[in-house]
């Protein structure tokens, strides 16, 4: 059994992991993929393929200026450096989703709900980042 990593021919993106024999990883791809052989500890999160390399993930740039406002609609976080396009997924107190696609360089937010929210941003190719922000 070999270990290949079966990804996105244009964007590079890691769609899956398969292990089996040489002689059938052709026969697991879908349109648009290729493989390539799995030679270490590489997976979706931290790795993608560029010119046919196993290439690691580079940093995500985005930061906070803080990690805790008062929940009164009026006090501001703000994100810097967010790559365009990048998708934001944020998980409030009361466990609502918002999604939504950023494309300006900086987002800024206030709630008047206390408790903790979780901002994930996804920008591939680089890593994803994960912040918490404490309202009260």
């Amino acid at each position: 059994m070999i270990n290949y990593l079966i990804y996105n021919h244009i964007s590079g993106k890691i769609d899956r992991l398969y292990v089996g024999a040489a002689s059938s990883v052709a026969t697991q791809l879908q349109s648009g993929e290729a493989f390539i052989l799995n030679s270490g500890n590489v997976n979706d999160l931290t790795h993608y393929v560029s010119s046919k390399t196993i290439t690691p993930k580079p940093a995500n740039p985005i930061t906070a200026d803080k990690t805790t406002i008062i929940a009164n609609d009026n006090d501001e976080i703000t994100f810097s450096n967010i790559p365009n396009p990048t998708d934001v997924t944020i998980t409030g107190p009361d466990n609502s989703i918002m999604t939504f696609t950023e494309t300006d360089e900086t987002l800024i937010f206030t709630t008047d709900l206390e408790g903790s929210y979780k901002f994930n941003f996804e920008c591939f190719p680089k890593l994803d980042k994960v912040i918490e922000i404490v309202a009260s």
